[in-house]
């Protein structure tokens, strides 16, 4: 008989940001020195949990689906209220996703939605 398999073993990421992410990041953190910039963040994490809201079957529902919904980066003031969440595309998306579930709730939220198109420039 065969011992127990092996576990895959996990591979680290050589850098928590792509680089069109790390670019947006820089360029945030330089234009708005007195802002705090929060990178990869899923939108779920941006809305008010509590045992109320947990009762209410449609208001879970939507935060399943936005489990699987992030920003690059979420602009937030020094006292960490988020202000505006922004998403780069990489070189060859073709077409942008349907963000209709991440724009409307960001909208709901008060929070600006920003988009941007990384290029082969950058």
């Amino acid at each position: 008989l065969a011992g127990p398999a092996a576990p895959a073993r996990l591979a680290r990421r050589p850098r928590f940001l792509t680089d069109h992410q790390h670019l947006l990041y820089r360029l945030l953190r330089a234009a708005f020195p007195d802002h705090v910039i929060m990178a990869n963040i899923r939108i779920v994490d941006l809305v008010e949990s509590s045992i109320e809201q947990s009762a209410r079957p449609e208001l879970e529902a939507r935060r399943r689906q936005l489990l699987q919904e992030r920003a690059d980066c979420v602009v937030c003031n020094n006292d960490l209220v988020p202000l505006a969440a922004l998403v780069v595309y990489e070189n060859g998306i073709a077409k942008v996703p349907d963000e209709r579930i991440k724009v409307d709730a960001l909208r709901e939220l008060g929070i600006k939605f920003l988009r941007f198109r990384a290029d082969k420039s950058c």
